[in-house]
């Protein structure tokens, strides 16, 4: 029971983050498990098991309700997985309290899918409380050949369960980190930008709070790149942005959006001081040499947002601001109209 449940639960899990549309395979796979646990507590009744077939129900009841708990309350899906498999654990002890040896065997896979749903430390602490229970049962039912023989095969099942998943963790924060950041300069790409910006226009709605946007690109790369070739172009523009990003708070965030082209998000800040940063950031830029070479400038467009501004707006404001500093010359920063001027404007 528990391990068809554990299964279907493995799955949700796994793609919980990309199956935001498909939830329906979850709940049919999640169904099929619950209906096996159905099984065997009609088997438990026809045998005239009421005691076990009352506890494998009431099992059945809890798993099925922690099952929609995560389909329906994703943030605390962690949480809810956790109290899932704690009460999981229950009949894995319960088959080897009443068939012994043959119950033993579902422990290791249950080590297992503990950790691949859990992670290594939330596994870890279900596992610390789990391996005794299995010990303890274990000793007073095998012989002195078979116990050594339990406990050696179970811990290495624990140990290698726990390489296994450490190793899948850090495989996973590496592999988001490469689809979160730009390759060449390493800092946050366009994608992330999109969900750092809804989040601003998100906390400005609920809670009124500031922020801005500057825009830049690099005036002439092309020429750089066509001069100088891409290699150099590529240590201007990773030179530049270390300089960059070192001029900005902690609270603050740099992205790549596209060639030469960077977003930089500003929360709790009003636009005079972005707007002053901005300058800052210019004036610094053609003060020093990247990669080699002097006399590289920037264009900027400042945005501060407006309540009840979408995401794409705010954005597209800073990019008519840096286009208007192209116009003006380029080496400008340039601050954003309001909403309502550019209504005027049209």
């Amino acid at each position: 029971m528990a391990a068809s449940v554990f299964c279907s639960a493995a799955f949700a899990m796994q793609f919980k983050d990309n199956l935001s549309d498909n939830w329906c395979t979850v709940i049919w796979m999640c169904a099929l498990a619950l209906s096996s646990s159905v099984t065997f507590t009609v088997i438990d009744v026809l045998e005239g098991d009421l005691r076990t077939a009352a506890l494998t129900g009431a099992l059945t009841l809890v798993l099925a309700s922690l099952i929609l708990l995560i389909r329906n309350f994703r943030s605390i899906a962690a949480q809810l997985l956790f109290a899932m498999t704690v009460v999981g654990s229950a009949p894995i002890l319960l088959a080897m309290y009443r068939l012994h040896l043959a119950g033993l065997f579902w422990a290791y896979p249950f080590v297992c899918i503990s950790y691949y749903m859990l992670g290594s430390g939330r596994a870890s602490l279900l596992m610390a409380g789990f391996c005794p229970a299995v010990v303890y049962e274990a000793w007073h039912w095998t012989t002195h050949e078979q116990f050594p023989r339990v406990l050696g095969s179970l811990t290495l099942t624990w140990i290698f369960a726990i390489i296994f998943s450490a190793n899948n963790e850090r495989q996973r924060a590496a592999m988001e980190r490469l689809a979160a950041s730009d390759p060449l300069t390493g800092v946050a790409n366009r994608r992330e930008m999109e969900k750092a910006i809804e989040h601003a226009v998100s906390m400005r709605a609920r809670h009124k709070t500031s922020a801005c946007l500057i825009l830049f690109d690099v005036d002439h790369f092309k020429k750089i790149n066509d001069e100088h070739g891409h290699e150099v172009g590529d240590n201007v523009l990773v030179s530049m942005v270390a300089a960059v990003a070192a001029r900005l708070r902690k609270t603050d965030q740099l992205f790549r959006i596209g060639g030469e082209e960077f977003v930089a998000l500003l929360p709790y800040t009003r636009l005079a001081s972005a707007y002053a940063l901005a300058e800052t950031l210019r004036n610094m830029v053609a003060a020093n040499t990247f990669g080699g070479h002097n006399g590289i400038t920037i264009s900027l467009g400042v945005a501060e947002l407006e309540t009840g501004e979408p995401a794409p707006d705010w954005l597209r404001r800073a990019d008519e601001a840096l286009y208007r500093g192209k116009e003006l010359g380029r080496n400008q920063t340039v601050r954003a109209n309001s909403p309502c001027v550019r209504l005027k404007a049209s």
